[in-house]
This record gives structure tokens, C-alpha cells and sequence, in this order.
């Protein structure tokens, strides 16, 4: 299914719970043909610039049974350092604004 945008939303930082760029859990970004919403670590964006090519392109990861929700990581080495962690993202595509939240449709804007 092809999706006019892409919600990357952060669900954990493993580890020491912390991210190097500063990103926190909760953050939420929105992809569409021309990038993020925000400004986001590189290394983060590209990290998740295939999975969201992926998504925003009606392609399909071979492993993920349909329906199931995309989750993606930060190449951060995570616990290797002392005082990091690696970021973890969740990936779901959006196909239109009907029906979402106020609050949603501001973060899809």
C-alpha cells in the first residue's frame, strides 16, 4: 500500500536510556517525499530513510507479516558506551487525514 506519509515515532532508548543528538522518547517525526518534519540526528535519518522509502513507495519488508507494526534502531552502538543507549523508532504509514486527532492532524501538517 502506497502512503502519502510516514510517522517515525521514537518508543525507546535502549540501554543507558539516552540519545547523543539529545532525541528523547515520545518525539515524533513526519516523512513525506521531501524528508522529516524537523530537524533529526543524521545519523537517525540515515538510518530511516529506506524503511520510510519503503513504506511511502508501496513496497513491503519480507519478514513482517502484514498488518504488524515496523519497528526500526539507530546504528548507535548503544550499550557499548557508557551513558548511551540506541534510539528505537516505530514506523507507521498514513494514507489520509480523515479521521485522525487534532493533535494528530497539527503533527501531519
Amino acid at each position: 500500500m502506497k502512503f502519502n506519509k510516514v510517522l517515525v515515532e521514537i518508543v525507546a532508548i535502549e540501554g543507558k536510556g539516552r540519545c547523543s543528538f539529545g532525541h528523547k522518547v515520545g518525539e515524533k517525526f513526519v516523512f513525506d517525499e521531501f524528508g522529516p518534519n524537523r530537524k533529526m540526528c543524521l545519523y537517525a535519518l540515515a538510518a530511516l530513510l529506506p524503511a520510510v522509502n519503503v513504506l511511502l513507495h508501496q513496497g513491503r519488508f519480507p519478514w513482517l507479516p502484514e498488518g504488524e507494526e515496523l519497528y526500526w534502531g539507530c546504528p548507535h552502538p548503544g550499550t557499548k558506551y557508557p551513558g548511551l543507549g540506541q534510539v528505537i523508532f516505530k514506523l507507521s504509514g498514513v494514507k489520509k487525514s480523515k479521521g485522525m486527532s487534532a493533535e494528530d492532524k497539527t503533527i501531519y501538517a
